[in-house]
């Protein structure tokens, strides 16, 4: 008896196992309309279809519109939502900011950082790994970037993860949901707030930073509130989850994590294998900008699309071996920060700082252990993010 394809991104079913359930609707079809959203959605699963429709902004667009700017969330959408040429104008301001060159110049800066933090999580000996070490880089890097005061960290990330606890996940709901959408709401004007105060007071007194350069470029306060709540969300939080997935995959794998040690040259590949296997965004979204279809299912202007990165990171046709963690893994073309005109601009600071950190915990331990199991090891309940929310961890010093 054939039973019709479901595929239902919210449902619990998709918490417990979502890499194979992508797999499975990859290999089944390459386009999936949800019938029951609000929202008219289409996903797309095979690595081809996602990059095609990623890199073609003129077709299937990244423009929110009315709908962010609503209830005062539209200054947070500054870049993110916007396409050519608003985007490559405001792109181009930032853009030499984060180039290899200037990121490079970070890696001492980085470097100071990781010690310190790892000489308090040595003394220690059992830690959590992402308290006590990589949200505390991610959040300093990003605030050193950016010129926020110290002060302000605890407060930026606590705003931070409400905004992640739901974040992708609107476009499925099968209903509205009031307190979700108040709770999303007060998170991004209490952050546009505080922000909106820390422009104001960097407009009359300059620094060498992020901000100023944005300022000085013509970014109006919106826009650079827009993108620095872009840069603290992107930046603290995926680089934090990227360096908490790679330790998780190498507790996992102790061949590889063996390998690593042995061979250290590794590293760089090994940090690429993590961003393909758990990349911490699964899907991107886009808007269809004209009628067309994909594999016989029709898609309307106006209705979006799910790209889902973490099933495109994992397609048979691209990558041998797809669901294998090998860090000897080498020419990964792997999605995890988008690909186009909005590939994600912190790519290489991200990169940086994930290295730095898991050279400096290898270089510094003789092993790592998980005191409680890796069943203590915690996810996030977000269908939509592969976030480690709580990794207990025992360093055993070199």
């Amino acid at each position: 008896m054939h039973h019709p394809l479901q595929f239902e991104p919210l449902s619990e079913d998709f918490l417990a196992r979502p890499y194979a359930i992508l797999n499975h609707m990859r290999e089944s079809c390459r386009a999936y309309r949800h019938a029951d959203s609000l929202c008219r959605v289409v996903s797309v699963f095979r690595n081809e279809d996602v990059r095609a429709i990623a890199n073609n902004w003129h077709d299937w667009s990244s423009d929110r519109g009315e709908e962010f700017r609503k209830g005062n969330l539209g200054d947070a959408t500054v870049m993110f939502y916007d396409d050519p040429p608003e985007h490559t104008k405001l792109r181009a301001i930032v853009a030499p900011l984060f180039l290899p060159a200037r990121v490079h110049a970070l890696t001492s800066q980085i470097e100071q950082r990781c010690t310190e933090l790892l000489d308090d999580c040595l003394a220690a000996r059992d830690i959590d790994v992402i308290d006590d070490f990589a949200s505390k880089l991610t959040i300093y890097m990003i605030s050193k970037l950016i010129g926020l005061p110290e002060s302000a960290l605890p407060r930026i990330r606590r705003l931070t993860e409400k905004l992640e606890e739901f974040d992708g996940q609107a476009v499925f709901w099968r209903e509205r949901r009031p307190a979700v959408e108040a709770q999303i709401g007060e998170a991004c004007r209490e952050m546009g707030e505080y922000f909106a105060d820390f422009i104001r007071e960097r407009r009359r007194r300059r620094q060498d930073d992020v901000l100023s350069a944005m300022l000085d470029g013509g970014f109006t306060d919106a826009q650079a509130s827009g993108f620095c709540q872009l840069l603290v969300i992107a930046g603290q939080a995926t680089t934090t989850n990227l360096i908490g997935n790679a330790i998780h995959l190498l507790m996992t794998h102790p061949q590889q994590h063996a390998l690593l040690r042995q061979t250290p040259a590794l590293l760089e590949p090994m940090v690429e294998e993590s961003l393909r296997l758990r990349s911490q965004l699964r899907k991107l979204e886009r808007i269809a900008n004209t009628d067309c279809a994909i594999d016989g299912v029709e898609i309307r202007k106006g209705d979006f699309v799910a790209l889902w990165l973490a099933s495109a990171n994992r397609d048979p046709r691209v990558f041998d071996r797809p669901d294998e963690f090998d860090v000897t893994r080498g020419q990964l073309r792997h999605a995890s920060f988008g690909t186009g005109v909005h590939m994600c601009i912190g790519n290489a600071l991200a990169r940086l700082e994930a290295r730095i950190a898991l050279r400096q915990l290898l270089a510094r331990t003789r092993t790592l252990e998980y005191p409680q199991g890796p069943e203590a090891v915690h996810f996030a309940r977000q269908p939509i993010m592969d976030i480690v929310e709580h990794q207990p961890l025992r360093l055993i010093a070199a």
